[in-house]
């Protein structure tokens, strides 16, 4: 993936993604070439972010949560990729008690309750979490746990700019490919899309088909930095 180090070079990392997005879906607009796109797209960016020069001053490490209590959108193919995860992953009695977490949650109080596939200070859904989590990246841990205690601190200057930019490329040209497609290419807030997913016999390949299978999803407010 290209970096964007420039306005000229976002917009053309967006425009090889909608491309990307466009070819993914058209050849399967089924179960695994949604979840296939989804994959792609996460690991591709994971991997550009991983390459940036910047990535040795970031301060994210395995414990380190405190922005796992800030609100997170996702993109359908993400929510089903995560609810495929889950169903592949957790046992059936498992799978009942997250469901219930997830009708429960939604993404309410903000900054007083953590997200809901936090488990033991760890992400639970790591190797599937979206975008948005992926883009973020932190360049002072104590700045972000300063906020996690007081939600007026200042995280101006706190996120990796470049890796930022690039992940906005990413999902820029997702939503559009997907709109060049007549597919939803809307952010849905976490826990209730991916309650939608999981409640949703094939709903991968109906929303590829075009059903509103997110019709009354909500998208929440991004994050404050």
């Amino acid at each position: 993936m290209k970096q964007p180090d420039s306005l000229e070079s976002q917009a053309e990392a967006t425009l090889l993604q909608q491309a990307a997005t466009i070819q993914a879906l058209q050849g399967s607009r089924g179960n695994l070439g949604v979840l296939g796109l989804a994959r792609r797209v996460q690991r591709d960016m994971s991997a550009a972010i991983d390459s940036l020069p910047s990535k040795s001053r970031h301060a994210c490490a395995p414990g380190c949560f405190f922005c796992c209590y800030l609100p997170v959108d996702v993109l359908a193919p993400e929510a089903f990729l995560i609810a495929a995860h889950l169903q592949r992953t957790r046992s059936a009695s498992e799978l009942t008690s997250l469901l219930c977490r997830l009708a429960a949650h939604g993404q309410h109080d903000f900054g007083q309750r953590a997200c809901v596939f936090l488990a033991q200070g760890q992400c639970s859904i790591y190797d599937v979490r979206p975008l948005v989590c992926r883009g973020y990246n932190s360049l002072s841990k104590e700045r972000c746990e300063a906020f996690y205690h007081d939600a007026s601190v200042d995280l101006t200057g706190t996120k990796d700019h470049t890796a930022a930019r690039l992940a906005e490329a990413t999902q820029e040209g997702v939503i559009a490919g997907l709109k060049a497609l007549g597919l939803e290419a809307q952010w849905y807030e976490l826990a209730t899309a991916v309650l939608r997913a999981l409640e949703t016999d094939g709903g991968a390949a109906r929303w590829a088909r075009g059903e509103p299978v997110f019709e009354g999803c909500d998208e929440v407010f991004q994050w404050p930095c």
